[in-house]
C-alpha cells in the first residue's frame, strides 16, 4: 500500500529531446558535460545497487535509441527505470523544478479523476505521469513520466481555474490547486509541464503525508484502528466504520450511530442528486450537507466537520473538531480509505 513521489517541472522539452535518438556520438559527450558531477553521483548509486548498466552507457543508448544488443530502448524493460532516471536528470538541468507530492497511491488517481469528471472537467490528473513522451521509455514498474505540451496548457488551465470551492472535495482541491499553479507558471513562461512519478524531484519539498496506517496488514481489530490511529493519534474527535450491510465494525466511545441514521445514508451516497434540505442526523446531531458526490457526503455543524465515505467494502463516518487542522484530516481519511479497500 506504499505510495510514490511525483515531481513536476517547467521545461522546454524539445531542448531535452533534440540530442536523443540522433546517433550522434558528439551528443553523448555534450550530455555528459551537461550532467557534470551528477553523472558521477548516479554512477556511484547505480554501482551500489549493482545495476548492470552505468549512467554513461545508458546515455549512449538514449542517444543511439537502441541498447548494445540492438534493442530499442523503449522495449528494454530491464533498464527502462534507469533511462527514466537519466531523463529526469536532463529535465532538471534544462528546466525548473516546481515541487510535487509524496506517498501518492494508484487509488488516489482514480479518486481525483473521478471527482474532476463529476465536476464536468474533462482532464485526467493521472495523464500527467502516464501519457508518456515519444522516443524514450516513459513507464516502468516503479516510475513514469509524462508531458503536457505548452500548446495544450491554456485549455486545461482554463478548466481548472474555473473550479470553485465545493466543486470537488476540499482534500482533492488542494492537489488540483497545485496543478493549476504549475500550469500557470508554464503558461507565463511558454514552457511544457513534465511530471515524473517515482523519481527524485528537486525544488520545493513534496507535500508530505503523515502516515498512520501501515503498509501491510497488521494485527489488531478495527476498533483498535479507530481508537488509536483515528482518535488518539489522528485529528478526528469521533469515527465509526460500518459494513455495507449496516453492521457496525467499530466506533469511538460515545459515538452511537443508529440503524435508522445509517439507513438514511444509503440514498444520498448512491445518488448525490438526492435532496437533503434538512441535513443529516448522525449520532443524534444534525449536520448540513455540503458538496455531495457519489459515494461521499461532507457536511458540518457549529462544532464539527462531517465526512461520510463509502468504499467497496465499508462506510466510514468521521467527525473532526473545527479547531483541528483540516489538511491532516483529509490526508488521513484518504489513507484510511486505501487501507479499507486493501484489508477490509
Amino acid at each position: 500500500m506504499g505510495g510514490t513521489t511525483i515531481g513536476s517541472y517547467a521545461v522546454r522539452l524539445a531542448d531535452v529531446m533534440r540530442q536523443l535518438r540522433t546517433g550522434d556520438a558528439n551528443a553523448v559527450a555534450a550530455l555528459e558535460n551537461t550532467l557534470g558531477p551528477e553523472l558521477d553521483d548516479l554512477a556511484g548509486e547505480w554501482a551500489r545497487e549493482k545495476y548492470d548498466l552505468t549512467p554513461r552507457e545508458a546515455l549512449r543508448h538514449m542517444v543511439a535509441g537502441v541498447n548494445d544488443d540492438g534493442l530499442d530502448i523503449r522495449e528494454d524493460y530491464l533498464h527502462d527505470f534507469l533511462y527514466i532516471e537519466l531523463l529526469e536528470a536532463l529535465i532538471r538541468h534544462h528546466g525548473r523544478p516546481l515541487g510535487g507530492w509524496d506517498s501518492i497511491r494508484p487509488s488516489w488517481f482514480g479518486r481525483v479523476d473521478g471527482a474532476l469528471a463529476e465536476a464536468g472537467i474533462e482532464f485526467s490528473i493521472s495523464g500527467l505521469v502516464h501519457q508518456g513522451i515519444t522516443g524514450v521509455p516513459t513507464q516502468s514498474y516503479e516510475s513514469g513520466v509524462g508531458c503536457l505540451p505548452y500548446d495544450e496548457i491554456p485549455e486545461v488551465y482554463a478548466l481548472l481555474a474555473g473550479l470553485r470551492r465545493g466543486d470537488v472535495p476540499l482534500d482533492i482541491m488542494r492537489y488540483v490547486a497545485d496543478v493549476r499553479d504549475w500550469l500557470k507558471l508554464c503558461l507565463d513562461q511558454h514552457l511544457d509541464l513534465v511530471c515524473v512519478a517515482g523519481g527524485r524531484a528537486a525544488g520545493p519539498p513534496p507535500r508530505v503525508r503523515r502516515r498512520l496506517f501501515p503498509d501491510e496488514r497488521p494485527a489488531g481489530t478495527w476498533q483498535q484502528h479507530v481508537d488509536e490511529q483515528l482518535i488518539s493519534n489522528g485529528p478526528f474527535s469521533h469515527a465509526a466504520i460500518f459494513g455495507l450491510d449496516g453492521r457496525q465494525w467499530a466506533a469511538s466511545a460515545g459515538f452511537s450511530v443508529t440503524a435508522g441514521e445509517f439507513a438514511a445514508l444509503e440514498a444520498p451516497l448512491a445518488d448525490p442528486r438526492v435532496p437533503l434540505p434538512d441535513g443529516l442526523r448522525i449520532a443524534g446531531q444534525v449536520y448540513s450537507a455540503e458538496s455531495p458526490e457519489r459515494g461521499r457526503i461532507t457536511g458540518s455543524n457549529r462544532m464539527c466537520h462531517l465526512t461520510i465515505q463509502k468504499t467497496s467494502k465499508a462506510v466510514v463516518i468521521l467527525l473532526e473538531a473545527k479547531r483541528k487542522p483540516l489538511e491532516d484530516a483529509g490526508e488521513l481519511e484518504e489513507q484510511l480509505i486505501d487501507f479499507l479497500e486493501t484489508y477490509g
